[in-house]
């Protein structure tokens, strides 16, 4: 019996969500990757609508075919900021985080903290993110629409990520 895959992300902590059939990240693009403490800490881009820049956390020390991706954002990074942010919706979400991230207890403090110390100090990185780089596309499907008053017939060509 195989486990559903899931991916954490902010705003329902304490529900992950089952990952879609299509994957939305891509970790081959990498606009940056940094080690820190039990974290493999990746800056990539959301693959569903508009290519949203986010920060991706994975266990450093564990297989990462195996591990739970937990993503921040970019819209949602000012909820991490200590100055700015919602500093109960950060414990929550780094709860949850460290939840499904092998090697930390959710239960200890210690081990929660080195979560929300690992976002926080990635917010500059991901904030000063370029746009998501153009990718190759292959054609997935053909569209015909037909002007129902003059019979003027429009086609487009329906493109994917390859």
């Amino acid at each position: 019996m195989t486990a559903t895959p899931q991916i954490i992300t902010p705003g329902q902590p304490s529900k992950p969500m089952a990952v879609p059939e299509r994957p939305i990240l891509d970790l081959s693009i990498r606009h940056f990757e940094r080690k820190t403490g039990p974290f493999l800490l990746v800056g990539t881009w959301l693959k569903k609508g508009r290519r949203e820049p986010c920060l991706v956390i994975l266990p450093r020390f564990h297989k990462i075919e195996n591990a739970v991706p937990c993503v921040v954002p970019l819209s949602s990074a000012w909820r991490w900021s200590e100055e700015y942010g919602d500093e109960l919706w950060a414990a929550i979400t780094a709860v949850a985080f460290a939840r499904v991230l092998p090697g930390l207890n959710h239960l200890k403090v210690s081990d929660v903290n080195k979560v929300l110390d690992a976002v926080r100090g990635s917010l500059g990185d991901l904030a000063n993110m370029p746009p998501a780089p153009v990718t190759k596309r292959k054609i997935a499907g053909d569209l015909k629409f037909t002007n129902r008053e003059t019979g003027e017939v429009t086609q487009k060509d329906i493109l994917d990520d390859v």
